[in-house]
């Protein structure tokens, strides 16, 4: 994908500031002590002070932890056109819920860990069914944030059980009530603090402050019931049921890169199981009489669980372990889906807020291991969208937005001079995967033409027809996608496999009309592509496959993976290419993810959208991926098959236990979770594997 969504840039000013004042009363004063449920910490008048006059002084500690809103009518933004909502009178927490309050219900509530997660700045300490757990350090005060939606709910129920009173996660309608309505003014804020406009000084969002702040911190801005960070700082799980797995939240976060979502009437789904380091939550409760007693605790707020673990090539694991991705691949492709201004529906890359867009190569990428998925009526008019994208002189596009506008170059069409290398590629092998499944004959006749000249369009060398990146301008274009902020130059080792594997599907489909001396042609193509392939990349010394030719000539894991699963590396290619993983396993793999490149090795050249060079050991430079986890076990299943099913079995243990991210690198990383082409595509591969040693079986008896 294009980018990452993290400041790299170090801590903010502001926040540079905050804690140096924190630092100066720590070696000078008494401990802090936090009154959470009541206002943010300002039980230290000195700090309060500094942090007063250097930027905003925090929230008064004498406020009342929670406002009430009155019963009556507001003009919900979500109602049709000119209807309001009346809404019953409920009180709602001033802060969000913080890490220390939250603390205190997994010690009182949670002794097995059902409800705690390593990144919510909370220790845990002891023995499973007598876990005891404590605060990182001057975390107290700053919001609860890696909790599901079923973590949110049970902390409530707990809440309820030790008041008799009926705590619960707001409505949407509540929450946008409470955030950005004004009785007396009869005005309908944009953004929850009485303002229809948003910067810095106002809210914590697009990377102001570089992370979460304290609760209440801008103490000045408030909604007209006296809520603080209901814009920016944390999205905020709502209750209000949406079909499936999935929950609304509401309020933007410190890194929404756009204004619109910090504004109040703005939502986004999120799968309801999901633990994202962008959202807490904040409780309600009636103002009428008490209820009935709560609810027991949830249960465990994780995906399906994964299989037990097995001795490596039992059957009955990867048996199990395929079944757990096809279902995990379901679950968050469905979660997934938005509707574009037409209508259509689009799936994005991830579950909720991310990458926003209809992504093409990761749409692509799931039809690979989970089309049965989709309906056919979704992969017909998903086809259309990227067919429809094709630009007059052929280039396919990198995504295309949910208005529709097609995007050429990663980046938000800011990275590089011109389109993406792998567009036409994949623009193909979506059509070839909408037809396998639809045989909608009437679809195929339709876009044969254009996918044609799309192949034409892919930039090429003349001389050895492998896909090509001119040498001379500084970005002259994007490579394969999962590599884009790499900026490979010369011939490229894996635009070119996509080209071989787009060849054969565009000679399939032409076949499937009839017209064989075209087929013909494309298959020929196939062929002579991958013999340039094998002779222009190939290292025997090494054992793997080059990357490019000319800038980034790194040997390339991925690449010499996919090689291998397409069939275009020969017989004593894909055997070295398999030792290589074998021998240097601990090195490339790590809980079932892949890295790019060998250990130790970067990228030459690997520079994000604005040119500056990202931090080694993070995204595609040195992180550890899933996607390319099946095209890796097909290979080394050739020597070990053992070790290959245990890298799956890993991988399915790893999602199960945290979710299934982008990428990953050590505990301390895991980005984007719930990212659709980390489950499904490796199942391609996995499938692949597992159908080779049938045949063999079959062969043998």
């Amino acid at each position: 994908m294009s980018s990452l969504h993290r400041n790299t840039n170090g801590p903010s000013t502001l926040a540079l500031i905050f804690t140096l004042a924190q630092a100066f009363l720590q070696a000078n004063s008494a401990p802090v002590t936090a009154n959470v449920d009541a206002a943010p910490p300002t039980n230290d008048a000195k700090l309060a002070n500094i942090y007063h006059k250097l930027t905003h002084a925090p929230a008064d500690q004498n406020v009342a932890p929670m406002a009430m809103v009155k019963a009556g009518p507001f003009p919900y933004q979500k109602a049709p056109k000119g209807k309001w909502v009346a809404v019953k009178g409920f009180l709602i927490g001033k802060y969000g819920v913080t890490v220390q309050r939250y603390c205190e219900f997994l010690n009182a509530a949670d002794t097995d860990s059902t409800h705690w997660d390593s990144r919510q700045e909370i220790s845990r300490h002891g023995r499973a069914g007598s876990y005891s757990y404590t605060v990182n350090s001057n975390r107290e005060n700053f919001p609860i944030r890696h909790v599901s939606y079923y973590d949110a709910r049970a902390y409530a129920d707990w809440k309820a059980s030790q008041t008799n009173l009926n705590y619960r996660l707001p409505t949407e309608q509540e929450w946008e009530k409470a955030a950005g309505w004004d009785p007396v003014q009869h005005k309908f804020y944009a953004y929850a603090f009485q303002s229809d406009t948003i910067d810095c000084s106002n809210c914590n969002y697009n990377n102001c402050v570089g992370s979460p702040t304290e609760v209440g911190s801008y103490n000045a801005h408030k909604s007209y019931y006296g809520c603080y960070d209901m814009s920016g700082n944390l999205y905020e799980w709502t209750s209000s049921v949406y079909p499936g797995d999935t929950r609304f939240v509401r309020g933007g976060h410190w890194y929404s890169k756009y204004a619109r979502h910090c504004q109040v009437t703005y939502r986004e789904l999120f799968v309801a199981s999901g633990r994202y380091g962008s959202i807490g939550f904040r409780l309600v409760r009636d103002t009428a009489s008490p209820p009935s007693p709560p609810t027991c605790l949830t249960p465990k707020s994780t995906p399906p669980a994964a299989p037990k673990p097995t001795p490596p090539g039992a059957t009955r694991a990867m048996a199990d372990a395929v079944r757990w991705l096809e279902k995990e691949s379901h679950r968050i492709i469905r979660a997934s889906k938005r509707t574009m201004n037409d209508g259509t529906a689009a799936f994005p890359p991830q579950v909720g807020l991310g990458y926003e867009g209809f992504w093409l190569r990761d749409y692509e990428y799931t039809l690979e291991g989970a089309i049965d998925t989709y309906s056919n009526e979704e992969l017909t008019a998903a086809c259309r969208v990227f067919i429809r994208g094709i630009r007059d002189d052929g280039a396919g596009v990198d995504k295309v937005d949910f208005d529709g506008t097609p995007i050429y170059q990663p980046g938000h069409g800011e990275m590089g001079k011109h389109p993406v290398a792998d567009g036409s590629q994949f623009t193909v092998s979506v059509a070839w995967h909408t037809y396998r499944k639809t045989k909608d004959k009437q679809l195929l006749g339709e876009i044969i033409e254009p996918l044609i000249k799309t192949m034409n369009a892919a930039p090429r060398n003349c001389e050895t027809r492998l896909v090509h990146i001119e040498p001379g301008d500084a970005w002259n274009r994007c490579p394969y996608g999962f590599t884009d902020t790499i900026r490979k130059q010369g011939d490229l080792l894996f635009c070119s496999l996509l080209y071989v594997q787009a060849s054969r599907q565009l000679a399939d489909l032409l076949e499937e009309l009839g017209r064989v001396d075209d087929a013909s042609h494309w298959k020929a193509e196939a062929q002579r592509v991958a013999a340039s392939i094998r002779k222009v990349f190939w290292d025997a010394q090494v054992g793997l496959f080059r990357a490019a030719t000319i800038v980034c000539r790194e040997h390339d894991i991925w690449g010499s993976a996919f090689a291998v699963y397409l069939g275009v590396a020969d017989a004593a290619q894909s055997k070295a290419v398999a030792t290589y993983f074998k021998k240097h396993y601990s090195e490339i793999v790590l809980n079932g993810h892949i890295r790019h490149l060998p250990g130790g090795v970067y990228w030459e050249r690997a520079t994000g959208g604005k040119g500056k060079p990202y931090p080694r050991d993070m995204y595609q430079d040195g992180a550890y991926w899933p996607v390319p986890t099946g095209w890796f076990v097909y290979t080394l299943d050739l020597v070990d098959p053992e070790l290959a099913d245990q890298t799956v079995l890993d991988m399915v243990a790893d999602f199960a236990k945290g979710g299934a991210y982008e990428w990953i690198f050590g505990p301390q990383y895991h980005h984007i979770q719930n990212y659709l082409a980390s489950p499904s595509l490796p199942l391609a591969g996995i499938r692949a594997m597992l159908e080779r040693r049938a045949a063999d079986d079959s062969a043998t008896k």
